[in-house]
């Protein structure tokens, strides 16, 4: 007996046993091959092939474009993958941008390396329901994304920076949004612009510091030193804990931090970033 033969005569043995007719029959195969084809197509989706870096601590990703940024966002799949580069590729100044489900880090090439928004890129993130460490996603925007992709909200991801980002968005050699020259970086925990002007006034209060600025998405304070010679690490640290906020090595005076307004006291596990320029 042939395969056909056997599917027809178990087919008419069913539909008689639940007492169905041949036009029952038909459209109840009919929607068992949608929800099989809807489940396939879910599955598929969450399973996309992603790009995964084969060092995390290095510049050099699997990406095949100029990494200009790079940044950890939370997510789970090939859906979040296709929805957060969407995203980002939308805003003008964005040429590429890529996501690995694996080590969660998204890398964004922009049209030129002065003209960007950083700020902009992380509400873009925000916007479609995903987020950072630092940022948060749009409430309405995580709800509504699928099952698959409700990532969790505890996870901690990481921020690579390639040599051009370095040297052109968080770590400037010479001259940073803010005018000045960098002569040290350093990431400090931190929220909001009441931070920054603490930050920046405990810092500029040193002799041997010119200038200082404290980015808020970036969490990096650029410091100018008044020569390159006779000036001080460890003062600085001290000078950021004392005012109540911390890096990731130094932490902050309890006293200090426990003084700080409401919407200054920073998560104390923040992931920030930073090293000392060339």
């Amino acid at each position: 007996m042939s395969i056909i033969k056997w599917h027809k005569k178990q087919v008419k043995k069913n539909l008689n046993m639940f007492g169905l007719s041949n036009y029952q029959g038909f459209w109840i195969s009919f929607i068992k091959g949608l929800l099989f084809g809807a489940i396939s197509i879910w599955f598929l989706s969450c399973n996309e092939q992603d790009v995964v870096k084969k060092d995390l601590t290095g510049a050099k990703t699997t990406t095949n474009f100029q990494s200009d940024y790079s940044v950890g966002v939370k997510g789970n799949c090939g859906t979040c993958k296709s929805t957060i580069e969407k995203a980002v590729k939308g805003l003008d100044f964005v040429k590429n941008a890529e996501w690995g489900s694996k080590t969660k880090i998204l890398d964004v090439e922009f049209i030129d390396s002065v003209n960007f928004d950083l700020e902009a890129l992380n509400s873009a993130i925000n916007e479609s329901g995903y987020e950072t460490m630092n940022t948060t996603a749009n409430q309405s925007a995580y709800d509504a994304l699928p099952p698959c992709c409700k990532y969790d909200r505890n996870m901690v991801v990481y921020a690579l920076k390639s040599e051009k980002a370095a040297k052109t968005t968080l770590i400037p050699e010479t001259k940073t949004s803010g005018e000045l020259q960098s002569d040290y970086s350093i990431g400090v925990k931190g929220n909001c612009g009441m931070c920054k002007s603490t930050i920046e006034k405990a810092v500029k209060g040193l002799d041997f510091v010119k200038n200082a600025k404290w980015g808020i998405v970036t969490k990096i304070l650029d410091v100018e030193f008044t020569d390159s010679v006779n000036f001080d690490l460890e003062a600085i640290n001290k000078a950021i804990n004392k005012s109540g906020y911390e890096t990731m090595n130094t932490t902050a005076d309890q006293k200090a931090y426990d003084a700080l307004p409401m919407c200054c006291k920073y998560d104390r596990n923040m992931v920030v970033y930073g090293s000392k320029s060339e």
